[in-house]
C-alpha cells in the first residue's frame, strides 16, 4: 500500500480513501509519518485492542448511531457506525477535523459523526 503513495509529495495534506483490503492501524501510522490524511473501511480484526460499543448497543440507539475512539499517541481514530449492519472506519485527521467531529456530534446528536466525516473530506 505504501508503495502506491511513494510518488506523492510529503506533508501536503493529501487525502486517501481506502477499502478494507488495504486499511489497517499500522498503515494509518505509516501514513501519518509522511503527512498524508486517510479514511478507510477496516476489518475489526485489524484494530487490535480497540473497544467500541457492541452491535446490540448501537442497534438499540437506532440506525445512524455511532461510536469512536482516538488513539492518544498517533491520533488515529477507529469509528463504528450502525446502518443496516455495523460499518467500521479508521480515520487519520488533523486536530481541527477531530474537533469538528466532536462539535457536530454534540450539536446534532446521534449519527452526526458520519455526516461531519463527509463534510470534512469535501473541504
Amino acid at each position: 500500500m505504501l508503495g502506491l503513495v511513494d510518488g506523492l509529495p510529503k506533508w501536503q495534506n493529501y487525502k486517501l480513501f481506502m477499502d478494507n483490503w488495504f486499511t489497517s492501524f499500522s498503515i494509518m501510522c505509516a501514513l501519518k509519518e509522511i503527512g498524508t490524511l486517510a479514511l478507510g473501511t477496516v476489518r475489526m480484526s485489524r484494530l487490535p485492542g480497540c473497544s467500541l460499543k457492541t452491535d446490540e448497543g448501537l442497534k438499540k440507539l437506532g440506525r445512524g448511531a455511532d461510536d469512536y475512539r482516538t488513539e492518544a499517541e498517533t491520533n488515529v481514530m477507529p469509528h463504528k457506525w450502525y446502518d443496516n449492519k455495523p460499518v467500521y472506519l479508521i480515520i487519520l485527521w488533523s486536530e481541527t477535523a477531530r474537533a469538528l467531529l466532536r462539535a457536530g456530534k454534540q450539536l446534532r446528536g446521534n449519527g452526526a459523526g458520519r455526516q461531519v466525516i463527509a463534510l470534512l473530506f469535501n473541504l
